[in-house]
């Protein structure tokens, strides 16, 4: 009750305060506020002069200086300090891109908030986080709205389908304004259609293949290995296909989901490439003894989805002398068998990691694998890469958005356990090669792979999204 009160204050003198405002150039008292910068910065447009210009909310201790910009024609516009109000104000008297994101988990919907808050057009992160859970990893916490048992009793395992539509219902409930929501595939069609009726755009992230496409290859894969794969229900399965159908549009992080989804007959107009990032601050190379040991990592989940009983074969018939094979992730159990056949030839299983510790295993070893069968994109290669490290990948990984074949590591078809030996053991015998290409891998992760940049080519869609599509 308190809470509630504290927050209708909070918007009462925030009203107060902007409506008592004059236009610093007309004197105009005709002001309409189109966007709030962190509940502490109003950005307002004078409806008589056409002047855009940023004003504090209600801690003018705090913001007490004035920044202006005028648009009045195509090069009209005064040259005042910072914060630049292009970023939050648009082009020429356009209001402001204002972008819902609504993630049940995290995956990298706070890599995107925070990128979005960097340029000024975050309105909202809905997330099964805690709000200060969001804050930690950097998104503003007054643009936080959380519901977290939801997230509480994922993480005590009951993770369900009606824990998705808890929080998609929730969404829709809580979902009043805004240009553009983005929200996560399987867990977002209430409030899809709720974005619609307030005329707003749509986009729905899918980080791996079609869903259709992925039941169907992960199908096939569990029966090659004499297993039983259990599909995700029919009611889910329909349900992310409407999300599809009803979308402005989809964002895919690799060609290889792009593909899937045009083999379907999606429309390719629909579909936002947007391969992902990683931060240059927590990936990074770190001194190394001399000579590095030859250790090829994997991480990831340890499932036949990954492709790991290919490589354990891969490196077992391999054989070399003084070289290790480091596997990073939870093991499932249907790994357990094929694990137990090749244990201590080199082998070694860490299990699950924290992020904040992969730097420093990437660090410890000579080249990166991940084979995969299926897997929209692989946030571990850009970690691998930014850590120096020649990756080795299959086309159903996202690595050949990313990795220069040749270049900074090699691409490898999925299944194929002959191929995988021939890039290892070029690797193996040749450390300057290796070396070169781990260079290479780290520069291509510091100009083309940051979050930062993710975040820019992610912006540019949704404005090109807003003028082009219809909701």
């Amino acid at each position: 009750m308190t809470q509630s009160l504290l927050v209708k204050a909070e918007f009462f003198l925030e009203a107060l305060t902007t409506q008592q405002r004059t236009c610093p150039h007309c004197h105009s008292t005709a002001l309409h506020t189109v966007a709030r910068k962190f509940r502490v910065v109003a950005v307002q447009n004078c409806q008589s002069c056409g002047l855009f210009f940023t004003s504090p909310v209600y801690r003018p201790l705090f913001f007490s200086n004035l920044y202006e910009k005028r648009y009045r024609g195509e090069g009209s516009t005064t040259n005042l300090p910072k914060p630049d109000l292009s970023a939050i104000a648009g082009d020429l008297g356009r209001k402001p891109l204002q972008v819902v994101v609504a993630v049940c988990g995290r995956f990298h919907g706070f890599q995107l908030a925070i990128a979005l808050q960097q340029h000024g057009v975050l309105h909202t992160l809905f997330t099964s986080y805690p709000a200060w859970g969001a804050s930690y990893f950097g998104v503003d916490r007054q643009r936080v709205r959380s519901l977290w048992p939801v997230e509480l009793t994922r993480r005590l395992g009951f993770r369900s389908a009606f824990g998705l539509q808890q929080f998609d219902a929730w969404v829709a409930r809580n979902l009043t304004e805004g240009d553009l929501l983005v929200g996560w595939a399987g867990g977002c069609l209430t409030s899809l259609q709720q974005a619609q009726r307030l005329g707003m755009k749509t986009v729905v992230e899918r980080s791996s293949s079609h869903i259709q496409h992925q039941m169907a290859i992960l199908t096939e894969e569990y029966a090659r290995w004499g297993l039983h794969f259990e599909p995700n229900s029919p009611q889910a399965i329909d349900q992310e296909l409407q999300e599809y159908a009803q979308t402005t549009a989809i964002a895919v992080p690799s060609e290889f989901v792009r593909q899937t989804f045009l083999a379907k007959g999606y429309p390719a107009h629909k579909l936002l490439y947007l391969p992902l990032g990683v931060s240059l601050q927590n990936f990074y190379p770190e001194p190394r003894p001399e000579p590095v040991p030859f250790r090829v990592m994997f991480c990831g989940n340890l499932s036949l989805q990954k492709g790991i009983p290919y490589l354990l074969q891969a490196f077992s018939e391999l054989n070399l002398p003084r070289a290790e094979l480091w596997l990073v992730g939870k093991v499932l159990p249907e790994i357990r068998p094929f694990l137990a056949r090749v244990a201590g030839q080199g082998l070694r299983v860490w299990g699950k990691r924290p992020q904040s510790q992969l730097r420093t295993l990437y660090n410890q070893c000579a080249v990166f694998c991940l084979p995969s069968v299926q897997d929209g994109f692989g946030a571990v290669i850009p970690q691998a890469m930014a850590c120096g490290l020649p990756v080795i990948h299959t086309p159903h990984t996202g690595g050949p958005d990313v990795v220069r074949d040749g270049v900074d590591g090699f691409c490898v078809p999925i299944r194929d356990v002959e191929a995988l030996k021939e890039k290892i053991l070029y690797l193996y015998e040749n450390p300057d090669v290796r070396q070169a290409m781990g260079q290479n891998a780290r520069q291509r992760a510091q100009t083309a792979l940051s979050w930062e940049q993710y975040g820019e080519r992610a912006i540019a869609a949704y404005q090109q999204l807003l003028t082009t599509a219809a909701p």
